[in-house]
């Protein structure tokens, strides 16, 4: 028997924090029974106002003991371009002492910063129908996009966060994403 649906681990991992971290301000996680490109749909508890979510998860692709989280994704700039959601969410495990999960990092932005980003990175070596690859790697309160930056260069990304590889103010952002639908300060 196929399930009606199904969410995957990154999917969960949103609707988790949302939950445990805001639910108490009155918000409400849904899961819709059709995939059109919306993850999650995150509403007040009056159910009148909602922020969709495209949700992207990583597992760890450099477990280096210097950084707090990173991931890394193939993502196709069509897609970005024709998506319905407010805002992706990028999810990426932290890693602490021995290695286990312990928490998530998310970087959380509208497909349009997103798209906007990306072209200005990646505009040198990228073919049209290729997916753009984003590497996200976080060190603290610091997310830099590290895709192509030798060690040298991540380091300096990481010293003086600037341009369009700093990700940083897009680091675990909730607050401004559910503001649009909670009317208490959350």
């Amino acid at each position: 028997m196929q399930p009606i649906f199904t969410i995957h681990a990154g999917e969960y991992l949103v609707a988790d924090y949302i939950e445990r971290q805001y639910g108490k301000h009155h918000v409400r996680v849904w899961v819709p029974s059709k995939d059109d490109g919306i993850d999650l749909l995150v509403t007040d508890v009056k159910y009148r106002k909602a922020v969709s979510l495209q949700v992207k998860y990583s597992k760890s692709y450099d477990c280096k003991s210097e950084y707090d989280a990173s991931g890394w994704w193939a993502l196709k700039r069509e897609k970005i371009e024709k998506s319905k959601a407010d805002y992706w969410v990028f999810v990426m495990p932290e890693f602490r002492g021995e290695r286990k999960v312990s928490s998530c990092c998310f970087v959380i932005l509208t497909p349009k910063e997103l798209i906007k980003r990306l072209t200005i990175i990646h505009t040198e070596n990228h073919k049209k129908d290729k997916p753009y690859n984003m590497y996200l790697t976080v060190k603290g309160d610091v997310a830099i996009e590290t895709r192509g930056a030798n060690t040298a260069d991540r380091n300096r990304l990481f010293e003086k966060p600037t341009g369009c590889r700093n990700f940083s103010c897009f680091l675990n952002r909730w607050e401004e994403v559910l503001s649009k639908v909670c009317s208490k300060k959350v």
